[in-house]
């Protein structure tokens, strides 16, 4: 579990399941946000997913390189750790094995 209490679940794109609680999730937050609007409420709800997966350096390496070309004119040790920073935190969706998602509270 994690520590924030936006957390709502991790979910993997590989499970037909999680992909339909996913879209679930998006049909509930359109309907409450319509509700918000109606009752002149000061914030929306938002879902956030960050990527996550095993090898995250390596499966970023690519998108990162075709991202900023810039790249391919350094060291191969200076391109991993610029993407190892890039990635600490998260990987782009694209990379992605599963993603985490949060539910967060936003002013309009």
């Amino acid at each position: 579990m994690r520590r924030s209490p936006n957390y709502v679940g991790t979910f993997s794109y590989d499970s037909i399941a999680d992909v339909q609680t996913d879209q679930d999730y998006v049909a509930f937050l359109k309907v409450a946000n319509r509700h918000l609007r109606e009752k002149n409420a000061d914030y929306r709800l938002r879902l956030k997913r960050r990527g996550r997966g095993a090898n995250r350096v390596e499966r970023a390496m690519d998108y990162y390189t075709n991202r900023y070309p810039m790249l391919l004119s350094h060291s191969k040790e200076y391109r991993h750790s610029v993407v190892a920073k890039l990635v600490s935190q998260d990987l782009p969706l694209s990379c992605a094995e599963k993603y985490d998602l949060y539910l967060l509270r936003e002013p309009v």
